[in-house]
């Protein structure tokens, strides 16, 4: 995943800023934890990113909500090659934009730069599409179709929230 982090210069030499549409795609997810407990935390659709994944630091400041891990062998290759092990896996009850769902996410030093990695297995399992021209996200359940605006219009700074 690669984006500009501040504002840029063109090729004049004068500073512009980003259009909205050129962040990256944020969401509020809803992860639910054993005992019913709500974790809302902020996720990066990330189509490239071929599975779901929480940052450790975050995951660790919830964990007692969210339970126990499940063990996992896998390897994460970052974008860099660099290869990172995973702490383990949580699986759950997801929820985004009243969307319902289960998901996998692993567990792994992500740098601190996102929260939650939504990636392509939970884009399917939502049946999440994005219309770029728009910066929306669509998924579908049922007869019932939700379309989601970009959380980066709104705020720069993903938060940890418990309830």
């Amino acid at each position: 995943m690669f984006y500009s982090a501040s504002t840029g210069v063109n090729n004049t030499g004068n500073k512009q800023d980003l259009a909205p549409r050129d962040r990256p795609y944020t969401q509020r997810v809803i992860l639910e934890g054993p005992r019913g407990e709500n974790v809302r935390l902020t996720a990066v659709f990330d189509d490239g990113s071929m599975v779901g994944a929480i940052d450790s630091v975050v995951f660790h400041k919830v964990a007692h909500r969210l339970g126990a891990l499940k063990p996992s062998s896998r390897w994460l290759r970052m974008a860099n090659g660099v290869r990172v092990p995973s702490d383990g896996v949580w699986e759950g009850k997801v929820t985004v934009g009243g969307v319902v769902g289960r998901g996998a996410f692993e567990i792994f030093a992500g740098g601190g730069s996102w929260e939650v990695l939504f990636g392509k297995p939970l884009l399917r399992e939502f049946r999440a599409v994005h219309e770029y021209s728009t910066d929306t996200v669509a998924m579908t359940v049922g007869e019932m179709k939700v379309v989601l605006p970009n959380m980066s219009e709104r705020t720069q700074r993903p938060w940890v929230r418990t309830r």
